[in-house]
């Protein structure tokens, strides 16, 4: 544990001359506390004869005369290198592994900010001809005489679905947001989902002759968007 040969000579002066100089400050700090409490206890790094590091655990016990007098100390001295090498290699591994997730986390917030941005522009971008369209329908709504029902029913149709993938967009947006915002639960009725959803695919439900129903009413339930009534929901 001395780096010293089996039999060799060894006493306390000894292993004080082993500690690194940079470890004697605490050591004669343990070693003056111990006389105040009775006990011993530090670790300190030994150079060992051929130069070479290595860690000891020192426990040692105050013994006293009848008058209460420190008269020795005695204890002993564990070799505990290799507990410190695991534990600087894990340290190592740790701050390795912690830089790691910072970077991660680094890139993870700058594509957050890349998606946020182009969910901005691309929202501005689709939001345009969105809103021709519904100028468009309201034009031709005013121009349209009473008896062209059909007509009428068809460019409402234009102009309400545009409306409604307008405010999808502005959802989207908001949806790409809101990891940033705190959670705001809203209560969102489900049979309103439904029938949204049956509006717009209508074309499509009607070409496939499919049926969409519900087994039972759908009743309300919470969604955790901001807008008014969640994701995909908006007035008509």
């Amino acid at each position: 544990i001395f780096g010293t040969a089996l039999g060799d000579k060894f006493d306390h002066t000894d292993l004080v001359n082993l500690i690194h100089p940079d470890d004697l400050p605490m050591r004669n700090e343990a070693v003056a506390n111990a006389y105040r409490v009775g006990s011993l206890n530090y670790q300190a790094r030994l150079i060992w004869p051929d130069k070479s590091i290595h860690w000891v655990s020192v426990y040692g016990k105050i013994a006293y005369d009848q008058n209460n007098v420190p008269v020795k100390m005695y204890g002993t001295a564990l070799d505990i290198s290799r507990e410190k090498m695991m534990a600087e290699e894990l340290e190592r591994r740790v701050a390795l592994r912690t830089a790691e997730l910072k970077q991660a986390n680094d890139e993870l917030i700058r594509t957050n900010q890349e998606l946020e941005q182009f969910a901005y522009v691309s929202s501005h971008d689709l939001q345009e001809p969105l809103r021709k369209i519904q100028t468009f329908s309201d034009l031709v709504l005013k121009r349209v005489s009473p008896d062209q029902e059909d007509v009428h029913l068809h460019v409402q149709k234009i102009r309400s679905s545009a409306l409604r993938m307008s405010v999808l967009i502005n959802d989207l947006l908001n949806y790409s947001r809101i990891s940033k915002a705190a959670e705001n639960f809203v209560t969102i009725d489900l049979n309103k989902v439904l029938e949204d959803i049956r509006n717009d695919f209508e074309v499509v439900i009607n070409q496939k002759a499919a049926v969409i129903e519900a087994v039972r009413s759908l009743g309300r339930t919470a969604s955790r968007l901001d807008g008014p009534e969640g994701l995909g929901q908006g007035g008509e």
